[in-house]
């Protein structure tokens, strides 16, 4: 067999043609492992990419002693090459990972989803048939909070929301002297759609960030881990109660938005349009059918169940310390809205289909 290489010490010296076609006996002849610190390249005759490339392999950028100009030129390219290429190759593989990564932790998420789903089923089955169950005081202080104390920033909010429509409205509908059908479209966007809609959103920012904060604090100081050894079970004690009063608040709490839309809307027609608070309501009773309140109506407990599960779904999952809790908090508060709005959407397109 030809000899393609000398290693003396750390000295490493090349002979004959380093080419493709003598490739596999070079691989062959090679020891799996080279400390060679110096290459002597007077002795060779020849090399390609191939050639170049194994040396690369094997002793990464040594420097290369007695080159040719053409030889020297072939390695240089191989070695500016490689790194790139390897780098390339290294990131291509970093995105594979990160997309499996990925599908691993929403696959995990999901599952997580309905296993608390399941179990809350079973918690929620058990109270209807054993309603003493219930915490009913920890209920009613979740309706005291979650509710009552959120009337006043629900009713104003929709108050000038209801403003904020007729205004907007008024500037075309007037255009064409239907300064009238702006009730129509006050009314009926307030009562299908803006009411129940604007008490979700302000609910989720305020009851829904309460609801995973509460929990979260719980998980970090380890009352959720205590209940469990007590042999309580954390979902009938802690979250099963917020879900109750958001079912039961929610309905109420749109219809108050309801009533200030309207009484918003009144309001800035009486002011830009010189339309009477009498001939406002008189319109709506004409204009706007019960239909338009029910589906609005219909949707509160849905959404209530939502920003409820969510939110305390989020604070179940807090670990660690007081940073997780924040970090659960913003998740939750997203994610209720990003759903409530996705159920709108969803109740809307079947209300459609039902001709309501």
């Amino acid at each position: 067999m030809e000899s393609f290489f000398d290693i003396d010490g750390n000295n490493f010296k090349l002979h004959g043609e380093w080419t493709t076609k003598n490739l596999a006996e070079i691989m062959q002849a090679l020891p799996k492992s080279i400390s060679a610190k110096k290459i002597d390249a007077s002795n060779l005759q020849t090399i390609d990419t191939s050639g170049a490339y194994l040396l690369y392999e094997k002793f990464g950028t040594v420097e290369i002693a007695n080159l040719s100009a053409e030889q020297k030129k072939i390695v240089e390219v191989v070695n500016s090459a490689l790194p790139l290429a390897q780098a390339e190759k290294t990131k291509g593989l970093d995105f594979v990972q990160n997309i499996g990564k990925i599908a691993m932790e929403k696959t995990e998420h999901s599952k997580a989803i309905v296993s608390y789903i399941g179990e809350f089923g079973i918690v929620l089955l058990r109270t209807i048939l054993n309603p003493m169950r219930l915490r009913f005081t920890a209920t009613t202080h979740q309706l005291m909070q979650a509710g009552i104390k959120a009337l006043p920033i629900v009713a104003l909010i929709a108050f000038l929301i209801a403003v904020v429509l007729v205004y907007q409205g008024s500037v075309q509908l007037t255009k064409f002297g239907a300064d009238i059908f702006v009730v129509d479209l006050v009314s009926i966007s307030i009562l299908r759609e803006m009411g129940v809609l604007l008490t979700a959103v302000m609910i989720a920012g305020r009851s829904g960030s309460a609801f995973t904060a509460e929990i979260g604090v719980m998980k970090v100081n380890e009352e959720i881990d205590a209940m469990r050894t007590m042999g309580l079970n954390p979902l009938e004690i802690v979250v099963l109660p917020r879900v109750i009063a958001l079912i039961i608040i929610l309905p109420l709490l749109t219809f108050v938005a309801n009533l200030a839309g309207l009484y918003g809307g009144a309001f800035a027609a009486n002011s830009l349009l010189d339309i009477s608070y009498t001939t406002f309501f008189d319109r709506v009773q004409s204009a706007v059918k019960i239909n338009h309140f029910w589906v609005g109506m219909i949707k509160a407990p849905f959404f209530g169940i939502i920003i409820a599960m969510t939110s305390c779904m989020r604070g179940m999952q807090v670990s660690g310390s007081s940073d997780s809790v924040g970090r659960y908090t913003t998740k939750a508060v997203v994610e209720t809205i990003f759903l409530v709005f996705i159920a709108d959407a969803i109740f809307s397109i079947l209300f459609v289909k039902m001709g309501i």
